[in-house]
């Protein structure tokens, strides 16, 4: 029974990083489910196959398709998120968040070049959206409070998704900002919340006052 049980909860997991977003979310409820009928906590349920995500590691993120992209972002994002997590600080681990930072932090024509497809354009968008989920859940791990320059870095990016032109993007920035405040990151320092909001300020009323 147990052997089944994990050969189960290990297809799902693969699953999981589906690049179709309905299949990825069934699997999800389905482990939920499982998780629940056993009575095993969701982290002890899939520690055992966690191993199932370790090749979304060796992914040249960039070189994927968009929709693989946003399925191995959002996968490592439910591992990275659980209590404890699934996937701990690591190199490996690092190198991703770089990279999802660059994809959060480029304009639109670096990722989708002057094309005008709805399909695409509309990619590009869910893709920021996970990465801005993702970089909110590596934000928790303890050793990120080390990483000052990083987690600047990401803050950065938050506050300049606050002004995106989609509100997609918008309400991720602004769930994050929520959530590392909620989660002992209530003392931002001023010198950066000016670096960050002064500049929006300067096309505001007083700018045309001249």
């Amino acid at each position: 029974m147990a052997f089944k049980l994990n050969y189960l909860v290990g297809l799902l997991i693969t699953e999981r990083c589906s690049q179709t977003s309905g299949v990825s979310r069934v699997a999800q409820l389905a482990l939920q489910l499982i998780s629940e009928r056993t009575q095993k906590p969701m982290h002890e349920l899939l520690m055992q196959a966690r191993e199932r995500l370790s090749p979304t590691f060796g992914k040249p993120l960039r070189a994927l398709a968009f929709p693989l992209q946003i399925g191995h972002l959002d996968a490592l994002t439910f591992g990275v998120g659980f209590e404890p997590p699934l996937f701990e600080y690591s190199d490996q681990l690092m190198r991703i968040l770089q990279k999802a930072l660059g994809i959060a932090d480029a304009d639109d024509v670096a990722l989708i070049g002057r094309t005008n497809q709805v399909k695409i354009a509309k990619a590009q968008i869910e893709l920021r959206v996970v990465c801005l989920r993702f970089l909110a859940a590596t934000l928790r791990l303890p050793e990120m409070r080390q990483q000052s320059a990083t987690k600047a870095k990401i803050l950065s990016v938050y506050f300049q998704s606050l002004y995106a032109k989609n509100v997609e993007v918008v309400d991720a920035a602004h769930a994050s900002l929520i959530e590392l405040l909620a989660n002992g990151g209530s003392r931002l320092p001023k010198d950066f919340l000016q670096s960050e909001l002064l500049p929006e300020q300067s096309f505001g009323p007083q700018a045309y006052s001249s």
